[in-house]
């Protein structure tokens, strides 16, 4: 009796597999495809293609009721495409995560250096001007690339603790480096008048 319940498990199994799989080859390259022509990375267009079939197997009972499966399924796309946007916007990398340009020192004009060194200040500033436990987590966060959970258990708070204090960082930095962006516009059109 045991052996025919495994053996009637494994056959489910089986035919979930290749249902599967018959989606994945039917969907894949034409999701991958549309990701990528809006995402514009390989990898985030890839991953976000990924998601788009997880999502749509997770809620594969409600395909046989809807009337025009591709637009169903090309809308899971493409809420997908506009959420891997967003994150993309919305995250923030440090300039030692942005790392140098590339250009050599000896190709880049003693303005751009300037300029270079005033952006890393401001974001020093910001990082700074930061209250003293928002500043602390924000750089174990960042600098020693601390999960929200390994921080929240080295402060003994909440891993959401973390991450609104890391979300608050991010904005005061964000707002930082805006007014800095927006006074370099002024002073170019200022100069260019």
């Amino acid at each position: 009796m045991e052996d025919k319940a495994q053996n009637t498990t494994t056959q489910a199994i089986f035919r979930e597999e290749k249902a599967f799989r018959q989606l994945f080859d039917a969907y894949f390259e034409r999701i991958h495809i549309l990701c990528l022509r809006y995402i514009r990375n390989n990898s985030l267009a890839e991953e976000t293609a990924m998601d788009t079939m997880f999502l749509i197997w997770r809620n594969r009972q409600r395909i046989d009721e809807i009337d025009n499966q591709d637009a169903y399924i090309f809308r899971i796309a493409h809420n997908a495409i506009i959420s891997t946007i967003r994150k993309k916007h919305t995250s923030f990398q440090s300039l030692e995560e942005i790392g140098e340009p590339a250009l050599p020192s000896t190709d880049r004009s003693p303005y751009y250096d300037l300029q270079l060194k005033e952006l890393q200040n401001v974001y020093n500033e910001a990082v700074a001007s930061l209250p003293r436990k928002r500043r602390e987590i924000f750089r174990m966060h960042r600098e020693m690339q601390l999960s929200y959970t390994a921080i929240a258990s080295r402060l003994n708070i909440s891993p959401r603790t973390v991450e609104h204090q890391v979300a608050s960082a991010l904005q005061t930095i964000q707002k930082a480096m805006k007014e800095y962006g927006v006074h370099v516009i002024m002073v170019a059109i200022a100069s260019a008048v």
